[in-house]
């Protein structure tokens, strides 16, 4: 017979061969190659790259990020002897980055913790202690940050990016030390009432979900309008005349979700000749209750909206939530009634 080839060893033969050699014999043996240029096979497992953190990944560091360096300049802020009003807002900054970092997902590392992999948006944390009106420019900046962030996010991080982004505009206007009752026009974090950054319009192609979610947002703001104005009958003086142009105001906020809604394809809703009050109105503080109740209804409808839609309509509810939950905030007397309206406004739906 002829004579056969000597079989080749198998790789996992090979394998356990090398293994079953002591590391100390290899090191002192003088024929072996020099392997410091050898090339690994990126194919090989537990050697390719590490994967890219996506849009979702990269927003959720960048808010958790936010949230932990606000936090440090707000220790700073009050390490330096802050005290009054503006040390208790900035203290309800900490406060509420910790409900964000927790609905994020994100550790709470505490104050000395390193951030995560997104680039924070705020100032650096060693610079020096800012004022109260650095603070606020600083936490008008990290809800800035958020609202960018919502329309290329999944729909889920994009809600509560929005929320976010309006819980840290009306903290930005509570360290400032802003009016007991802003200008409706004049909110931190958001276009200006009744319009929206870009082009609302375009693309006019819709897609399954949005011309609802659009009109229960107008109808929404309909409401809204209807209610201030209800309790602007129970008011006096300058309380009456803050109402009448809130009032104004949530119509302007109906008019562009309407028109967004006719661009889809949708029908603009008209206000219902009559609304039911939740509860008869006896006097100026049942009128100022209606008016938080209402702004309350309305940041959730549009914080509700906001999974539904795209683009600059997702864009468009996330700064109606913004704008209703300061509204109501300035409106409610003695500050939020819990801290949920707060660190995450319109997550829950006042009855």
């Amino acid at each position: 017979m002829p004579d056969r080839p000597a079989p080749r060893p198998s790789r996992r033969r090979v394998l356990g061969l090398l293994a079953a050699v002591p590391l100390a014999g290899l090191a002192g043996c003088s024929s072996l190659p020099d392997l410091s240029a050898v090339r690994v096979d990126p194919d090989w497992p537990g050697t390719a790259a590490p994967p890219v953190p996506d849009a979702d990944e990269r927003a959720r560091a960048r808010a958790a990020d936010d949230a932990r360096a606000l936090r440090r300049a707000v220790e700073a802020f009050l390490a330096a002897g802050a005290e009054g009003a503006p040390a208790v807002a900035a203290a309800l900054v900490v406060a509420a980055g910790t409900e964000h970092l927790a609905a994020l997902g994100e550790p709470d590392d505490g104050p000395d913790g390193a951030p995560g992999t997104g680039a924070p948006t705020t100032a650096p944390t060693d610079a020096p202690a800012p004022s109260a009106a650095a603070l606020a420019e600083q936490v008008a900046g990290a809800a800035e940050a958020a609202r960018a962030d919502v329309p290329g996010t999944s729909s889920g991080l994009a809600r509560l990016l929005a929320a976010v982004a309006a819980s840290r505009s009306l903290l930005a206007q509570r360290v400032q030390g802003a009016p007991e009752v802003p200008d409706p026009s004049a909110v931190t974090g958001a276009g200006p009432a009744g319009s929206v950054t870009g082009t609302v319009l375009t693309p006019p192609q819709a897609v399954p979900g949005e011309a609802a979610a659009l009109e229960g947002l107008a109808a929404g703001a309909l409401a809204a309008a209807r209610g201030v104005e209800v309790a602007a009958a129970s008011l006096a003086d300058d309380a009456r005349a803050r109402a009448l142009d809130l009032r104004g105001a949530l119509e302007d906020e109906a008019d562009v979700v309407a028109a967004a809604l006719v661009a889809v394809g949708g029908r603009a809703p008209v206000a219902a000749p009559d609304y039911v009050l939740p509860a008869p109105l006896g006097g100026a503080d049942d009128a100022v209750a209606l008016v938080t109740l209402v702004l309350d209804r309305l940041a959730a409808t549009a914080l509700d909206a906001v999974p539904a839609l795209v683009g600059e309509r997702r864009l468009m509810a996330a700064d109606t939530t913004v704008r209703a939950a300061a509204w109501a905030d300035a409106w409610r007397p003695g500050g939020p009634a819990d801290d949920v309206r707060l660190a995450l406004p319109g997550t829950t739906a006042p009855a």
